[in-house]
């Protein structure tokens, strides 16, 4: 046991309490302003499953009948993501629970699918992990995982700097 438990602990994610992280800005990105209003959108994406399942973790059981999203759910769900945020034309753009290299998600990197997405004026971005393992020994998922926060901006970004909250 103590074995498994070390084995696990050494393909997970351990960040520091803080962090760096990489910034790409478009070099004729604006600068905003002081004072000036935003329009931000905040959206939880659960990985572009859409809202067509019941998941194992929905239900305090850990009974829901689906581990994964099927691939045509998910392109949908990008298209309908992709849309909503052109209509909305925010300034700010503030995403939870994107996949990057996750098994669940075929590995793909879903902050950069989303970016091409999006019109060039979204260039300037930033994400986190935060929570990342190659391998997850829980049968629903049995492989890699990677969970990201982005922040997508019409505005060049300053720092990035991820700070681990309190795990107890």
């Amino acid at each position: 046991m103590i074995a498994l438990a070390l084995l696990i602990w050494s393909i997970t994610f351990h960040p520091p309490a803080l962090q760096p992280e990489v910034v790409i800005n478009q070099t004729e990105a604006p600068i905003l302003e002081p004072g000036q209003e935003v329009k931000i959108l905040s959206w939880n994406l659960q990985y572009m499953s859409g809202k067509n399942y019941e998941f194992w973790y929905d239900r305090l059981d850990g009974d829901g009948p689906d581990i994964r999203a099927s691939k045509a759910d998910i392109d949908q769900t990008f298209k309908h993501v992709a849309q909503l945020i052109i209509e909305q034309n925010p300034d700010v753009i503030l995403l939870q629970e994107l996949h990057d290299n996750a098994k669940r998600t075929d590995y793909e990197d879903q902050l950069q699918r989303l970016l091409t997405m999006l019109p060039a004026k979204y260039g300037n971005y930033s994400e986190a992990f935060y929570w990342q393992a190659n391998f997850v020994p829980l049968p629903q998922i049995m492989g890699s995982v990677g969970m990201k926060l982005a922040v997508i901006s019409k505005y060049k970004l300053g720092d990035a700097l991820r700070h681990q909250l309190a795990t107890s």
